[in-house]
């Protein structure tokens, strides 16, 4: 259906999931042509940067690595409503939340994406490099983590100095 499109699919087959693809499946993709399977990643990066979107069809989740690259690297993401997945979307601004499980609804959205304009998937990727500055920097994620220490251990207070964490009384 769309000849210049190329899938590639990233990871590990996992025989004892029995939520993941199966061996038989995912060759028949290979065989079909329907994917470039690459197998297990170490540094998904170079995968990222060479990719025009993201896509990760997931379950079940917390808040996926691969998404949170995506998103620093500048690119348009789909993903499910799973939790964790949700939280890296702005669904039609950065990429688009499907239901998990639905089918129809990721292939809607991925060809949305294959036949938009190269300016739509630009201006979603700057939206997903915001995102990832706003909510997902370090520092950010790091002084959160910090706040809820303080709200679960107070009157104890926790700070960070040169980088590590310190106790501090008050």
């Amino acid at each position: 259906m769309f000849p210049n499109t190329v899938f590639w699919v990233a990871g590990d087959l996992n025989d004892a999931n029995p939520a993941g693809i199966s061996k038989e499946k995912l060759l028949d993709w290979i065989n079909n042509k329907d994917i470039q399977y690459l197998g297990r990643v170490l540094d998904v990066r170079k995968i990222i940067r060479n990719a025009d979107v993201v896509v990760l069809p997931s379950y079940r989740e917390g808040i996926p690595r691969v998404m949170l690259e995506a998103l620093a690297m500048g690119k348009p993401t789909i993903s499910t409503d799973a939790a964790g997945c949700k939280e890296t979307i702005v669904h039609g601004k950065n990429g688009f939340i499907v239901p998990v499980k639905n089918q129809d609804a990721l292939a809607l959205a991925m060809t949305t994406l294959i036949e938009s304009v190269p300016f739509v998937l630009e201006e979603m990727g700057r939206e997903s490099r915001k995102m990832a500055l706003e909510f997902f920097d370090e520092e950010i994620v790091t002084m959160s983590y910090v706040r809820l220490l303080n709200e679960i251990f107070s009157p104890k207070k926790f700070s960070i100095e040169s980088g590590l964490y310190s106790e501090i009384n008050i």
